[in-house]
């Protein structure tokens, strides 16, 4: 999504996930296990860093993501409140935590995106509620969403596993 709006993308992950962040629009991807990323990084001046996995815990993490983000940057997690608490401004760069939530107009933006075909939902699967352990045990070893259907709701995707084939 970012990709959309402009951004240079810059991403960590493992190996194995490369090809498939590139294919969604990482500009650039550093494997964290085999790279010392936050040295490859440093200086770079980046406007924001989103962090999702809850790398930056410790008072030094927070000290290195302030040297990879620009005067003035934005530094997001999504967990480790406490510490994007503690940090607040930090070498003339802001620190915060975020919550998602859903708003109607960014669903409907989201929504407009993949009917486009601009963004792409990467799920191999609709899974039946009665599989939801193996599904988020499969997603968290793959990339992509997993979709659980209760099968009696009305879903987006079409389920398999409905009576009748319908959602």
């Amino acid at each position: 999504m970012a990709k959309h709006k402009g951004a240079n993308v810059v991403t960590t992950a493992p190996v194995e996930k490369v090809h498939w962040l590139e294919r969604i629009g990482a500009s650039q991807v550093l494997d964290y296990k085999k790279e010392d990323w936050l040295a490859h990084l440093k200086g770079r001046g980046f406007d924001i860093i989103l962090d999702c996995a809850g790398w930056a815990a410790t008072a030094d993490e927070v000290d290195s993501a302030a040297q990879l983000l620009r005067a003035g940057g934005l530094f997001v997690g999504t967990s480790n409140f406490n510490a994007m608490e503690a940090a607040g401004s930090k070498g003339g760069c802001q620190f915060k935590a975020l919550v998602p939530s859903a708003a109607s107009e960014d669903l409907d933006v989201l929504i407009d995106w993949v009917a486009s075909g601009r963004l792409e939902v990467m799920n191999e699967k609709v899974w039946p509620f009665q599989e939801a352990g193996e599904a988020i045990q499969t997603n968290i070893a793959r990339c992509g969403k997993a979709i659980i259907c209760q099968c009696a709701a009305s879903v987006a995707v079409p389920c398999q596993h409905a009576a009748g084939g319908g959602a």
